[in-house]
Protein backbone atom coordinates (compact mmCIF):
# COMPACT_ATOMS: atom_id res chain seq x y z
CA UNK A 1 0.00 0.00 0.00
CA UNK A 2 1.26 3.48 -0.85
CA UNK A 3 2.50 5.58 2.06
CA UNK A 4 0.25 8.38 3.27
CA UNK A 5 1.10 11.78 1.84
CA UNK A 6 -0.02 13.91 4.80
CA UNK A 7 0.40 13.40 8.52
CA UNK A 8 -3.26 14.40 9.05
CA UNK A 9 -5.52 11.50 8.01
CA UNK A 10 -8.44 13.74 7.07
CA UNK A 11 -6.35 15.83 4.68
CA UNK A 12 -4.83 12.63 3.33
CA UNK A 13 -8.25 11.13 2.60
CA UNK A 14 -9.42 14.30 0.82
CA UNK A 15 -6.24 14.39 -1.21
CA UNK A 16 -6.57 10.78 -2.28
CA UNK A 17 -10.18 11.30 -3.36
CA UNK A 18 -9.86 14.64 -5.16
CA UNK A 19 -6.18 14.67 -6.13
CA UNK A 20 -5.52 17.96 -4.33
CA UNK A 21 -5.99 19.75 -1.02
CA UNK A 22 -5.69 23.39 0.12
CA UNK A 23 -4.27 24.35 3.53
CA UNK A 24 -3.62 27.60 5.40
CA UNK A 25 0.10 27.29 6.08
CA UNK A 26 2.19 30.33 5.21
CA UNK A 27 2.72 33.02 7.83
CA UNK A 28 2.98 36.75 7.15
CA UNK A 29 6.77 36.38 7.43
CA UNK A 30 6.74 33.49 4.94
CA UNK A 31 4.82 35.59 2.42
CA UNK A 32 7.11 38.58 2.95
CA UNK A 33 10.20 36.38 2.52
CA UNK A 34 8.87 34.84 -0.70
CA UNK A 35 7.84 38.24 -2.07
CA UNK A 36 11.34 39.53 -1.37
CA UNK A 37 12.85 36.66 -3.36
CA UNK A 38 10.43 37.28 -6.22
CA UNK A 39 11.25 40.99 -6.27
CA UNK A 40 14.90 40.09 -6.83
CA UNK A 41 14.05 38.14 -10.00
CA UNK A 42 10.85 39.89 -11.12
CA UNK A 43 12.54 41.51 -14.11
CA UNK A 44 12.95 38.03 -15.62
CA UNK A 45 9.28 37.16 -15.04
CA UNK A 46 7.53 39.89 -17.02
CA UNK A 47 6.15 37.78 -19.88
CA UNK A 48 2.42 37.08 -20.20
CA UNK A 49 3.15 33.90 -18.26
CA UNK A 50 6.52 32.50 -17.22
CA UNK A 51 7.69 29.61 -15.05
CA UNK A 52 11.22 30.06 -13.78
CA UNK A 53 11.94 26.33 -14.21
CA UNK A 54 11.89 26.71 -18.01
CA UNK A 55 14.20 29.74 -18.13
CA UNK A 56 17.79 29.16 -19.24
CA UNK A 57 19.37 31.29 -16.49
CA UNK A 58 20.60 28.44 -14.30
CA UNK A 59 22.11 30.71 -11.64
CA UNK A 60 18.80 32.52 -11.22
CA UNK A 61 16.93 29.21 -10.93
CA UNK A 62 19.33 28.01 -8.24
CA UNK A 63 18.98 31.33 -6.39
CA UNK A 64 15.19 30.97 -6.39
CA UNK A 65 15.31 27.38 -5.16
CA UNK A 66 17.82 28.11 -2.41
CA UNK A 67 15.71 30.98 -1.08
CA UNK A 68 12.27 29.41 -1.47
CA UNK A 69 13.36 26.12 0.09
CA UNK A 70 13.77 27.40 3.70
CA UNK A 71 10.18 28.71 3.68
CA UNK A 72 8.82 25.46 2.29
CA UNK A 73 10.81 23.37 4.74
CA UNK A 74 9.74 25.27 7.84
CA UNK A 75 6.06 25.75 6.96
CA UNK A 76 5.08 23.00 4.50
CA UNK A 77 7.30 20.04 5.32
CA UNK A 78 5.76 19.43 8.78
CA UNK A 79 2.36 18.51 7.26
CA UNK A 80 3.92 15.97 4.87
CA UNK A 81 4.78 12.38 5.68
CA UNK A 82 8.50 11.98 4.97
CA UNK A 83 8.81 14.05 1.79
CA UNK A 84 11.65 16.10 0.34
CA UNK A 85 11.54 19.19 -1.89
CA UNK A 86 13.41 18.83 -5.17
CA UNK A 87 12.37 22.12 -6.73
CA UNK A 88 11.37 25.60 -5.64
CA UNK A 89 10.36 28.06 -8.36
CA UNK A 90 8.06 30.91 -9.38
CA UNK A 91 5.19 31.06 -11.86
CA UNK A 92 4.15 34.62 -12.71
CA UNK A 93 1.57 36.29 -14.93
CA UNK A 94 1.91 39.81 -16.22
CA UNK A 95 -0.88 42.21 -15.32
CA UNK A 96 -3.69 43.06 -17.71
CA UNK A 97 -2.87 40.43 -20.34
CA UNK A 98 -5.43 38.31 -22.14
CA UNK A 99 -2.60 36.09 -23.40
CA UNK A 100 -1.59 34.60 -20.05
CA UNK A 101 -3.78 31.53 -20.10
CA UNK A 102 -1.92 28.36 -19.06
CA UNK A 103 -3.40 25.48 -21.11
CA UNK A 104 -4.59 22.26 -19.50
CA UNK A 105 -1.82 19.78 -18.78
CA UNK A 106 -0.49 17.21 -16.33
CA UNK A 107 2.88 17.82 -14.72
CA UNK A 108 5.83 15.58 -15.62
CA UNK A 109 6.49 12.36 -13.72
CA UNK A 110 9.01 12.91 -10.94
CA UNK A 111 8.68 9.61 -9.08
CA UNK A 112 7.49 6.03 -9.63
CA UNK A 113 3.71 6.50 -9.44
CA UNK A 114 2.39 2.96 -9.17
CA UNK A 115 2.78 3.10 -5.39
CA UNK A 116 3.95 6.62 -4.68
CA UNK A 117 2.79 10.21 -5.16
CA UNK A 118 4.67 13.17 -6.56
CA UNK A 119 3.45 16.55 -5.34
CA UNK A 120 3.13 19.86 -7.15
CA UNK A 121 2.92 22.80 -4.75
CA UNK A 122 1.22 26.12 -5.61
CA UNK A 123 1.42 29.10 -3.22
CA UNK A 124 -0.01 32.41 -4.49
CA UNK A 125 1.71 35.46 -3.01
CA UNK A 126 -1.40 37.58 -3.65
CA UNK A 127 -5.08 36.74 -3.39
CA UNK A 128 -6.19 34.93 -6.55
CA UNK A 129 -9.48 34.22 -8.27
CA UNK A 130 -10.55 33.50 -11.83
CA UNK A 131 -9.96 37.15 -12.81
CA UNK A 132 -6.22 37.09 -12.13
CA UNK A 133 -5.28 33.51 -12.88
CA UNK A 134 -6.16 31.18 -10.01
CA UNK A 135 -5.52 27.49 -10.55
CA UNK A 136 -8.17 25.28 -12.13
CA UNK A 137 -8.10 21.52 -11.54
CA UNK A 138 -10.01 18.49 -12.78
CA UNK A 139 -10.83 16.58 -9.58
CA UNK A 140 -10.22 12.86 -9.88
CA UNK A 141 -7.99 13.12 -12.95
CA UNK A 142 -5.07 11.72 -10.92
CA UNK A 143 -6.62 8.30 -11.52
CA UNK A 144 -5.85 8.45 -15.25
CA UNK A 145 -3.12 5.93 -16.01
CA UNK A 146 -0.84 8.32 -17.89
CA UNK A 147 2.43 7.11 -16.41
CA UNK A 148 5.94 8.37 -17.17
CA UNK A 149 4.92 11.77 -18.52
CA UNK A 150 7.38 14.10 -20.18
CA UNK A 151 6.81 17.90 -20.14
CA UNK A 152 4.00 18.39 -22.65
CA UNK A 153 0.48 19.68 -23.06
CA UNK A 154 -2.62 17.59 -22.44
CA UNK A 155 -2.75 14.51 -24.70
CA UNK A 156 -6.49 15.08 -25.24
CA UNK A 157 -6.71 18.25 -27.39
CA UNK A 158 -10.07 17.09 -28.75
CA UNK A 159 -11.61 17.10 -25.25
CA UNK A 160 -10.18 20.35 -23.86
CA UNK A 161 -13.29 22.39 -24.65
CA UNK A 162 -15.56 19.77 -23.06
CA UNK A 163 -13.45 19.59 -19.90
CA UNK A 164 -13.12 23.36 -19.55
CA UNK A 165 -16.82 23.97 -20.17
CA UNK A 166 -18.21 21.66 -17.55
CA UNK A 167 -15.68 19.92 -15.33
CA UNK A 168 -12.89 22.27 -14.25
CA UNK A 169 -12.87 23.46 -10.64
CA UNK A 170 -11.30 26.93 -10.31
CA UNK A 171 -9.97 27.54 -6.81
CA UNK A 172 -9.90 31.06 -5.35
CA UNK A 173 -7.11 31.31 -2.77
CA UNK A 174 -5.79 33.82 -0.28
CA UNK A 175 -2.13 34.71 -0.10
CA UNK A 176 -0.69 32.26 2.42
CA UNK A 177 -2.82 29.32 1.38
CA UNK A 178 -1.03 26.35 -0.15
CA UNK A 179 -2.41 23.95 -2.75
CA UNK A 180 -0.86 20.47 -2.79
CA UNK A 181 -1.67 18.59 -5.99
CA UNK A 182 -0.92 15.12 -7.26
CA UNK A 183 1.31 15.74 -10.30
CA UNK A 184 -1.09 13.57 -12.35
CA UNK A 185 -3.99 16.01 -11.89
CA UNK A 186 -5.11 17.86 -15.03
CA UNK A 187 -4.85 21.58 -14.36
CA UNK A 188 -4.46 25.00 -15.94
CA UNK A 189 -5.21 28.65 -15.25
CA UNK A 190 -6.99 31.58 -16.93
CA UNK A 191 -5.14 34.80 -17.87
CA UNK A 192 -4.41 37.59 -15.43
CA UNK A 193 -6.85 40.37 -16.29
CA UNK A 194 -6.18 42.34 -13.12
CA UNK A 195 -3.94 45.40 -12.96
CA UNK A 196 -1.28 43.73 -10.80
CA UNK A 197 1.35 41.02 -11.34
CA UNK A 198 0.28 37.55 -10.15
CA UNK A 199 3.29 35.77 -8.60
CA UNK A 200 3.10 32.20 -7.31
CA UNK A 201 5.77 30.29 -5.40
CA UNK A 202 5.71 26.73 -6.70
CA UNK A 203 7.55 23.51 -6.03
CA UNK A 204 7.85 19.76 -6.38
CA UNK A 205 8.16 17.23 -3.56
CA UNK A 206 8.63 13.46 -3.64
CA UNK A 207 8.91 10.76 -0.96
CA UNK A 208 12.21 11.28 0.84
CA UNK A 209 13.54 7.76 0.30
CA UNK A 210 12.94 7.62 -3.48
CA UNK A 211 15.11 8.69 -6.42
CA UNK A 212 14.01 11.57 -8.63
CA UNK A 213 12.91 10.76 -12.19
CA UNK A 214 13.10 12.55 -15.52
CA UNK A 215 11.05 11.26 -18.46
CA UNK A 216 12.11 12.13 -21.99
CA UNK A 217 10.43 11.63 -25.36
CA UNK A 218 12.37 12.18 -28.56
CA UNK A 219 9.52 13.70 -30.55
CA UNK A 220 11.51 13.64 -33.79
CA UNK A 221 13.00 10.15 -33.62
CA UNK A 222 10.39 8.09 -31.75
CA UNK A 223 7.43 9.92 -30.16
CA UNK A 224 5.85 6.59 -29.14
CA UNK A 225 8.67 5.75 -26.69
CA UNK A 226 9.52 7.26 -23.33
CA UNK A 227 12.94 6.98 -21.67
CA UNK A 228 13.02 7.14 -17.87
CA UNK A 229 16.09 8.41 -16.03
CA UNK A 230 17.18 8.36 -12.40
CA UNK A 231 18.62 11.84 -11.81
CA UNK A 232 20.18 13.77 -8.88
CA UNK A 233 17.84 15.58 -6.48
CA UNK A 234 19.05 18.98 -7.74
CA UNK A 235 18.68 18.01 -11.42
CA UNK A 236 15.78 20.35 -12.24
CA UNK A 237 17.75 23.38 -11.05
CA UNK A 238 19.83 23.17 -14.25
CA UNK A 239 17.99 20.86 -16.68
CA UNK A 240 16.44 22.47 -19.77
CA UNK A 241 12.94 21.05 -20.04
CA UNK A 242 12.15 18.75 -23.03
CA UNK A 243 15.85 18.16 -23.77
CA UNK A 244 17.66 14.85 -23.35
CA UNK A 245 19.10 14.63 -19.81
CA UNK A 246 22.85 15.21 -19.73
CA UNK A 247 23.26 13.39 -16.43
CA UNK A 248 21.69 10.52 -14.55
CA UNK A 249 21.04 6.94 -15.61
CA UNK A 250 18.46 5.68 -18.11
CA UNK A 251 16.71 2.85 -16.27
CA UNK A 252 14.12 1.88 -18.91
CA UNK A 253 12.53 2.78 -22.22
CA UNK A 254 8.90 1.86 -22.73
CA UNK A 255 5.89 2.68 -24.90
CA UNK A 256 4.29 6.01 -24.08
CA UNK A 257 1.25 5.34 -21.88
CA UNK A 258 -1.89 7.42 -22.37
CA UNK A 259 -5.31 6.35 -21.11
CA UNK A 260 -7.89 7.15 -23.76
CA UNK A 261 -10.89 9.36 -23.03
CA UNK A 262 -14.35 9.59 -24.59
CA UNK A 263 -17.40 11.77 -23.85
CA UNK A 264 -18.98 8.82 -22.04
CA UNK A 265 -15.86 8.20 -19.95
CA UNK A 266 -15.53 11.89 -19.08
CA UNK A 267 -19.17 12.03 -17.97
CA UNK A 268 -18.81 8.87 -15.89
CA UNK A 269 -15.42 9.59 -14.32
CA UNK A 270 -15.64 13.32 -13.56
CA UNK A 271 -18.19 15.43 -11.70
CA UNK A 272 -20.12 18.06 -13.62
CA UNK A 273 -19.79 21.42 -11.89
CA UNK A 274 -22.83 23.66 -11.53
Amino acid sequence: MAQSVFTDQQYDATFREQGYVVMDLLTAKDIADLKSVFTAVEAQHTFDIVASVVLHDVEMRRFIHQNVLPVFERSLLPVLNEYKFVLGSFVAKRADSEYGKFPLHQDPTFVEEENHVGLSIWCPLVDVDKNNGCLGVLPGSHRLKNLYRSPTMLPYPEWVDTIEAGYMHYIPMKAGQVLFMNTKVIHGSPPNLSMAMRPVAAGVAIPAHLPLLCCHVDEAADPAKTSVFHVPDDFYLRHIMTTLPKEGTCIKTLPTQIEQLSPEKIEKQFTVLN
